[in-house]
């Protein structure tokens, strides 16, 4: 063992790690993709903060948002007058920077200096060069901050013993903030108390040991989320986020499953080549690291079976990059055991590992999954709507759209979400299976419904038109102008003298279009194309029953 290979290990080692950071942090300034669905997130946060408490329209109670701390996150940025999304990013870019600089910590302390041995510095590139794997860290999503809290959490439990107060309490604190998070990330905290629960027992042979074991560790995390579920219950009514049932979390999407899990490994094929590593890193890591390659080899499994049975998601494979850093530091410590036993041949496969990381991303496109362009147009087509309807649109208006994230933060008028996030009812509309271009959102408010609700405007996914060229349609239609050239589309559903009153005395703000005007405001009559127009039969109303959960 050569003190000069040591030296040249740790040299390149950092050398590596400081690139893959560096090439990271420069694909998340220089390209942002914003994902409409953070806002949603955003707009309990920004009512919490003015004192509404965690709703999505003030005085309905319902559990729209899947990431309890990262709101809280939000919030706390919205009290300060920070922008909820920057805090997001720089969370969001840390905790991928952490994934990296752990992962290298990993390899230090285990690795073996050799000429072999050098090729543990192909591992830190590998968390920084998949395609659009980075960019979810300026998404506003949360998925970059679970992804570096879970590969914490398994170091902390089963490599790095905290020898300090501060230390153990840093460990008993990340189990907590993984499942208030994400509810789905509680599947690695599950697997890291059976891996210490089994430790324990293999030394110890006594299950009162095991017991003490468990609630040093884990008496925060039980303490916290009994406190939290018990608020969560007497706040909303229940236990599960709305988003479970309007995604139709209760169904088995097998195939949809399948195929996501399928498409991402031919978008990431570095993924399929390390798959020998992570196999052997579960069954046969070095000495010293075995309960963590039983933990990320427990916690993948029932993970990947998790993704298989609700059917993955349709925001370009976000449910897998969660995982992608534990998995490929279970590959490193595979990487570890087979350079001690064939060296040439760890060589080999961690370069095409590394070569082989930037990938060409293959869309799921049979059950709907969304490009990372598509997905940040949505985001900038919302914003721009949003900012134009609060501008021109009173403030007790009700819209209803099916971008509930951009739509209802920046217009803070009422909305009435189409797709059912954010809203108990049509959350709770029977579906039977997973729909063809449906993935995750697989249910739509019935008309009647949102008569019920008193929508005045309908946009689902807002159409944008030239104002003297109208994009009409065979209704009563609001065009509101957002600039000298375009006009938003919103069909007048729920129409009030009040709010009628309004758009026909504003020429310059709106055009109507099959909307009836006093003779006393300044545009006359029903306007199709300039003539007049008969006026359309009532629409028949249909009683929806429970329209909101009892509390």
């Amino acid at each position: 063992m050569s003190q000069r290979q040591g030296v040249a290990l740790k040299v390149l080692l950092g050398l590596s790690t400081l690139g893959s950071v560096a090439w990271g942090v420069t694909r998340v300034t220089e390209r942002q993709y914003v994902f409409d669905d953070a806002f949603i997130t955003f707009r309990y946060a920004q009512n919490l903060a003015r004192g509404n408490g965690p709703v999505y329209n003030v005085g309905e109670p319902v559990e729209g948002y899947t990431n309890f701390l990262w709101m809280l996150f939000a919030a706390a940025a919205e009290a300060a007058g920070t922008s909820p999304l920057l805090v997001s990013q720089v969370i969001g870019t840390s905790a991928l920077v952490s994934a990296i600089l752990l992962t290298s910590c990993l390899l230090l302390r285990y690795a073996e200096p050799s000429l072999a041995g050098l090729a543990v510095v192909l591992i830190p590139p590998t968390l920084a060069l998949p395609k659009h794997y980075f960019t979810f860290a300026a998404s506003g999503l949360e998925t970059s901050f679970v992804a570096g809290l879970c590969l914490a959490l398994g170091l902390l439990d089963h490599v790095f013993e905290p020898k300090t107060r501060t230390g153990r309490a840093l460990r008993s604190a990340v189990p907590l903030a993984v499942v208030t998070t994400r509810m789905d990330a509680s599947l690695f905290v599950l697997a890291s108390m059976g891996v210490v629960a089994t430790r324990v027992y293999l030394g110890e042979r006594n299950l009162r040991a095991v017991a003490i074991e468990l609630s040093k560790r884990y008496a925060v995390l039980v303490a916290g989320c009994v406190t939290w579920l018990g608020w969560k219950y007497a706040y909303y009514g229940e236990l599960l986020p709305n988003t479970y049932y309007a995604k139709a979390g209760d169904l088995v999407s097998l195939e949809a499953g399948s195929l996501y899990l399928v498409s991402f490994l031919r978008s990431y094929p570095n993924v399929i080549i390390a798959l020998p590593f992570a196999l052997i890193g579960a069954l046969a890591p070095p000495r010293g690291l075995r309960w963590f390659g039983a933990w990320a080899g427990a916690a993948l499994t029932l993970y990947v079976a998790y993704i298989v049975k609700v059917g993955g998601d349709f925001m370009h494979y976000r449910f897998a990059f969660q995982a992608y850093p534990v998995y490929m530091a279970l590959a490193a410590v595979g990487l570890l055991t087979l350079l001690e036993r064939a060296g040439a041949l760890a060589v080999v496969l961690a370069a095409l590992v590394c070569l082989s990381s930037p990938g060409r991303p293959v869309l799921e496109t049979k059950y709907g999954m969304q490009k990372i362009k598509e997905m940040d147009y949505y985001y900038r087509h919302g914003k721009r709507v949003a900012i134009g309807l609060k501008k021109s649109l009173p403030k007790d208006t009700i819209i209803s759209t099916g971008l509930a994230g951009t739509m209802s933060y920046f217009s803070e008028l009422t909305n009435i979400d189409e797709l059912g996030l954010n809203d108990h009812y049509v959350a709770r509309l029977p579906v039977k299976q997973l729909g063809l271009r449906a993935r995750g959102h697989l249910k739509h408010a019935p008309f009647s419904y949102m008569s019920e609700r008193g929508v005045n405007l309908v946009y689902m996914h807002p159409r944008i038109c030239r104002c003297a060229k109208l994009c009409r349609l065979k209704k009563p239609t609001v065009f509101t102008r957002l600039d000298e050239r375009d006009c938003v589309r919103g069909e007048y559903l729920v129409q009030t003298p009040e709010l009628t009153r309004y758009f026909c005395d504003r020429p310059d703000e709106f055009v109507l279009d099959r909307v009836e005007c006093p003779q006393d405001t300044k545009q006359k009559g029903l306007i199709v194309a300039g003539k007049p127009h008969q006026k359309r039969a009532r629409r028949k109303k249909t009683r929806i029953p429970a329209l909101l959960p009892r509390h």
